[in-house]
């Protein structure tokens, strides 16, 4: 009996995971989608010197396609009995996500590399605070997980720019919130699954 039930918990965690990941993808397709487009490139990047830097706009868009991503992969979740939560708790939880949005304002008396570790702290701290809000438990593995996600993506999206010599900002973004947003959704989903199970289980 409990080997049926061990099996049967790690076939819902798996699906439950693709259904994450997918959720993650498709907001990491439409992020890319609108920013690669060369009309829209000014709202995105802005020239300063030699340095294309990115602007605000391009930091709301990242953070609203990753809600727009995770809710989405929880709505299938939700559909296909993955995971169940009250309303408030996941109202609570993207209310605290969202503010990530601020992060650049909060932050821009910092040097640029002391802004580039506390925004990817501030971010996973929120993150995991959202999910704690939401499942009123907390795991620090998937917490840790979470932090090295957001420190690697950047690094894993450069690594076409040694291969490419005139690899374009708009491209290297794309990839790095494709790669962010999918570990982070999965992530999540795990945190989510995980915790709705043992509570079932309970």
């Amino acid at each position: 009996m409990e080997l049926t039930q061990s099996k049967t918990r790690r076939k819902l965690l798996l699906r439950g995971l693709v259904t994450f990941a997918f959720g993650g993808v498709l907001s990491g397709l439409l992020f890319t989608f609108l920013v690669t487009r060369p009309n829209l490139q000014t709202l995105w990047f802005h020239t300063q010197e030699f340095w294309v830097i990115p602007t605000l706009k391009l930091w709301l868009l990242t953070i609203f396609m990753f809600l727009v991503g995770l809710a989405f992969a929880y709505s299938l979740g939700h559909l296909k009995g993955f995971v169940a939560f009250p309303v408030s708790r996941l109202l609570l939880g993207l209310l605290l996500l969202a503010a990530a949005s601020l992060l650049p304002v909060l932050l821009t008396r910092l040097t640029p590399i002391m802004q580039y570790f506390m925004m990817r702290l501030s971010l996973a701290l929120l993150l995991s605070l959202s999910l704690f809000m939401v499942t009123r438990r907390y795991y620090i593995l998937a917490a840790i997980l979470i932090l090295v996600a957001i420190m690697v993506a950047p690094l894993i999206a450069s690594l076409p720019d040694g291969f490419i010599q005139s690899f374009p900002n708009e491209w290297f973004e794309a990839l790095k919130f494709v790669i962010a947003s999918t570990l982070l959704c999965v992530l999540s989903g795990y945190w989510l699954m995980i915790s709705n199970s043992e509570q079932y289980f309970d």
